[in-house]
């Protein structure tokens, strides 16, 4: 098939792009309004609600006068108007981004089952001069985008804040990498703490820390006996019953600190990552974060 036909005239390349960019503004307005309209009609109906109520179980509020009571009712259909328009745009940007992400990921990822015409059309649009600039960063811009995901992720967790692991979420489910992104987190989560207790039941560095090789070596029962404070086992091995006292306060000690200083913060951490993921809902089909992490198999299920 012939490449250097698809090679469209400036003047008309130019024409193409301002329709395309007059269409997108058209749709963003509309979506935009519809978004308006729904925000202000449902905050007018809380508005009237709430002040209703309040007119009905106030005294004080019930003498003002009527203006004030429009005037609060107004207030609240200019807040739906305001937010709902933003949050309609947003989605709207969103689904377009996503959209054209897609679109550029398929002309430089071939699908499995591509046939010979496939092929051919995939090479004419990534000859296409508006395209070609963006496939070279493709793969590159979506691994950084990973990333930088991942370090929001980090860093929500990190000062436990619900706003910023919200944004990390939501931006990983518009990639589509939600799950991949939270098994990454909770497998990064689980080495730090199978590190945290290797080191606090690391007998080599409590030895180091007493100044002392090993603890006592002697058979069990006699371990057990002096453990439990027995007074015939004690007497009979002085040195010995010191020395595991020495070991098992150092051990408690360490165990305190793994648990209250170490797992504590870990377990907290995880409990919030879950309930953000409980709190965040796919725009289409309305199901959870949790339930889409949880369906996948290798995923590390948080309930």
């Amino acid at each position: 098939m012939d490449t250097s036909g698809s090679q469209l005239p400036p003047e008309q390349q130019g024409r193409s792009r301002r329709k395309w960019r007059e269409k997108h503004i058209n749709n963003a307005y509309e979506t935009q309004k519809s978004g308006a309209i729904r925000g202000a009609v449902v905050w007018s109906v809380v508005g009237a609600t709430g002040v209703f109520m309040a007119h009905h179980i106030f005294p004080g509020f019930k003498r003002q006068t009527l203006a004030l009571k429009g005037l609060l009712t107004i207030s609240a259909a200019s807040i739906g108007l305001v937010f709902g328009a933003e949050n309609a745009l947003l989605r709207y940007e969103h689904g377009q981004r996503s959209h054209d992400n897609l679109e550029l990921e398929e002309l430089v990822y071939a699908p499995p089952d591509e046939d010979e015409v496939g092929r051919e059309l995939r090479t004419e649009c990534a000859q296409l001069e508006f395209v070609g600039p963006h496939l070279t960063w493709l793969p590159d811009a979506a691994q950084i985008l990973q990333e930088q995901i991942e370090n929001l992720l980090l860093c929500g967790l990190r000062h436990l804040s619900p706003m910023l692991l919200g944004m990390a979420l939501q931006a990983a489910e518009h990639r589509g990498m939600l799950p991949e992104v939270v098994r990454n987190l909770l497998d990064d989560l689980s080495d730090v703490l199978l590190e945290r207790i290797r080191a606090a039941l690391d007998l080599y560095a409590i030895g180091k820390t007493l100044g002392e090789a090993q603890p006592p070596l002697l058979p069990p029962r006699t371990l057990s006996a002096i453990y439990h404070h027995q007074p015939d086992a004690s007497a009979s091995h002085p040195h010995a019953a010191e020395q595991i006292q020495r070991w098992t306060s150092a051990i408690w000690e360490r165990i305190h600190s793994l648990v209250v200083d170490e797992m504590a913060p870990i377990f907290t951490k995880v409990h919030m990552l879950e309930h953000v993921l409980h709190l965040k809902h796919e725009p289409t089909s309305g199901t959870t974060f949790l339930e889409v992490v949880s369906k996948v198999p290798e995923s590390v299920c948080l309930g």
